[in-house]
């Protein structure tokens, strides 16, 4: 496998990473942003590995201001904590601060730490009351990861306290634990009637917490086909910014939803709306009037089509589904990386570079892009999703 060069980080990166922290809105996603991009990729040589780690856990020690500990931390899990650096991060869980302990949740899921060590940390963030809202939201994203891995003890645990925020907390805490509620599945009857109880009423129109539970009960399929008289109402108030989480649940559910069809049909037709969002809606009328097997099948038959605008559409329509439901379509896209079009090239590799180590199979063929494609632009995105990927197996193991 290709290993990325070296630049200007693996010399000195100390003074610019801090220099960043000294900025008086260091927690922002702004600057978490640019501290990502100037971090270096999931490789490094020995030497300049190790380097790293010994400022990283130095930057932990005693009288260490927040911004101090909090670019420790983040700078192990980045590099794949393990060991007593994995120990550093899971201690940072328990910081004073509280941004501290929201960037080492945040370190956790970088360095894909083994599942032993999620639950602990998860049941202590939940369970303590002065834990905030943050921790909480990034605790969810975290567990993303381990979905498959949860015995049923935990996922009954999780379950609950999922529920419970949703049902308590507004803005992107609640949706976050929608978002993992809705991972948990088969989810009981009696959730599943109170995130539809959830929709009712205006409290339900313009809120980022719903959205998440419209996608939870696309995700129970047809089980939450009760729901669909809802989701259609919904089509018609709200930001239409907001249809492609409600159209994408009606696809999910399939036949027991065909009585969406004739509104995603005028959805999918109608010139007002913009390209992508009537690409969602013919797939997810595909799927409601049983002309597809699912949702997925339906994207994956837009990309036969002649127009390489469609192509391009489906793909980026099938990243809204999450890394975690397109494993099967990999083998497919892996076909687009020889698509006439740059454009959608590009989006496929993008999408191969969001499965994560799923799409580890499909390395040959990416770096076949990478050293081949006559596109400048399409051999970067290459580049990317071979970082990323690599990245993604490399430290899954």
């Amino acid at each position: 496998m290709r290993q990325p060069g070296h630049g200007w980080w693996s010399i000195t990166p100390t003074p610019v990473l801090m220099w960043l922290f000294e900025k008086p809105d260091w927690q922002s996603r702004k600057v978490w942003d640019e501290i990502e991009s100037r971090l270096p990729s999931w490789y490094l040589p020995g030497r300049i590995h190790d380097w790293m780690l010994s400022q990283a856990m130095g930057w932990l020690g005693p009288g260490r201001v927040d911004s101090d500990r909090a670019l420790g931390v983040w700078t192990l899990g980045r590099l794949g904590a393990r060991g007593n650096e994995l120990e550093a991060v899971l201690a940072a869980t328990a910081d004073e601060s509280p941004g501290v302990r929201v960037v080492a949740i945040r370190a956790m899921r970088a360095a894909h730490v083994p599942f032993e060590f999620v639950m602990p940390v998860a049941r202590r963030v939940l369970d303590e009351q002065e834990r905030s809202g943050e921790e909480r939201r990034w605790l969810f994203e975290l567990l993303l990861g381990y979905v498959k891995e949860l015995p049923p003890s935990d996922v009954d645990y999780l379950r609950g306290a999922a529920l419970r925020i949703v049902k308590a907390e507004s803005g992107d805490e609640g949706a976050a634990a929608a978002g993992l509620l809705g991972r948990l599945q088969p989810l009981p009857e009696a959730m599943i009637d109170e995130l539809i109880s959830l929709l009712e009423g205006d409290k339900a129109a313009d809120n980022v917490r719903w959205y998440s539970v419209e996608e939870a009960l696309g995700r129970c399929g047809p089980r939450a086909a009760r729901a669909v008289p809802i989701l259609i109402k919904r089509l018609g108030s709200g930001p239409t910014w907001n249809y492609i989480t409600v159209i994408q649940a009606l696809g999910r559910m399939g036949t027991p939803a065909a009585a969406a069809a004739s509104v995603l049909g005028k959805l999918a037709s109608s010139t007002q709306l913009p390209p992508d969002e009537c690409i969602h809606a013919e797939a997810a009328r595909l799927a409601v009037l049983g002309k597809q097997p699912s949702l997925l099948d339906a994207y994956l038959s837009m990309l036969d089509d002649p127009d390489a605008g469609v192509r391009k559409g489906a793909l980026y329509a099938m990243g809204h589904l999450g890394d975690g439901d397109l494993g099967p379509a990999r083998a497919r896209v892996e076909l687009v990386l020889s698509d006439p079009d740059a454009e959608v090239r590009s989006v496929a590799l993008f999408i191969l570079s969001w499965m994560g180590r799923d799409a580890e199979p499909s390395l040959p063929a990416i770096e076949g892009v990478r050293r081949s494609d006559p596109i400048e632009g399409v051999r970067e995105a290459a580049k990317a999703a071979e970082d990323e990927i690599g990245r993604a197996v490399y430290m899954a193991r």
